[in-house]
């Protein structure tokens, strides 16, 4: 058996001609890496405000979203003030739920203390929440996305604008929803995020964009 000795390059130091033959191979071999966060993100969305998500696709050229509002027709006319207060009404605790200021290993029966498991240990644990603090970002899953989709209603709560519908205000989150996936999933799948992820993880390639490790291989 003979040994070869390759060179490897940085993906900066290759040609860009071969840059883009690297590119290309990492994108057929990678996933994108937000989208289970993004559809916890409308699922909770959707539970809260009583929406059945019927379908949606980004990620290609028309982003889109299906949907139908299970709320009676008064509900989805309110706008204005009438909204406004509606809103803080009913969806004062989703939107601003307690705090959390920790946790206990063991399951205990108290108002403020909700019993969850991990998602990525398993391990389940007492969360124990604020009797006064409340969260004011990311309160629907702790996912920066849940700030996306509530981005209407955020601005609607500043500024009640009477021509605004309920209806609507929910239409305008769930296609902010749908703009940033498709924004974030352009992102992290171009070519300046690969360089960067290749640059900053070490990548080594040989003169074929092949990739053949990291530096520290």
């Amino acid at each position: 058996m003979r040994k070869l000795t390759i060179k490897a390059y940085r993906i900066t130091e290759l040609p860009e001609d071969v840059q883009e033959e690297a590119y290309h191979q990492w994108l057929q071999e990678t996933s994108y890496f937000n989208g289970t966060e993004n559809i916890e993100t409308l699922k909770r969305f959707a539970e809260i405000f009583k929406i059945s998500v019927k379908d949606w696709e980004y990620g290609g050229y028309r982003p889109y979203i299906k949907y139908t509002v299970d709320l009676d027709a008064d509900i989805l006319e309110l706008s204005g003030l009438r909204l406004y207060k509606y809103i803080f009404h009913h969806y004062y605790y989703s939107l601003w739920p307690a705090k959390q200021i920790g946790v206990i290993k063991k399951r205990i029966s108290h108002r403020r203390l909700s019993w969850i498991q991990d998602k990525i240990t398993g391990e389940k644990y007492s969360v124990y929440h604020s009797c006064l603090l409340r969260m004011d970002a990311c309160p629907l899953t702790g996912y920066w996305m849940d700030e996306e989709i509530l981005r209407p209603i955020r601005e609607f709560l500043k500024k009640p604008e009477e021509h605004i519908a309920f209806e609507y205000l929910l239409k305008d989150c769930l296609e902010s929803w749908v703009r940033a996936c498709q924004k974030d999933y352009e992102e992290c799948t171009s070519f300046e995020y690969f360089i960067q992820e290749s640059e900053e993880n070490g990548l080594l390639y040989d003169k074929y964009g092949r990739l053949k490790g990291d530096k520290n291989e």
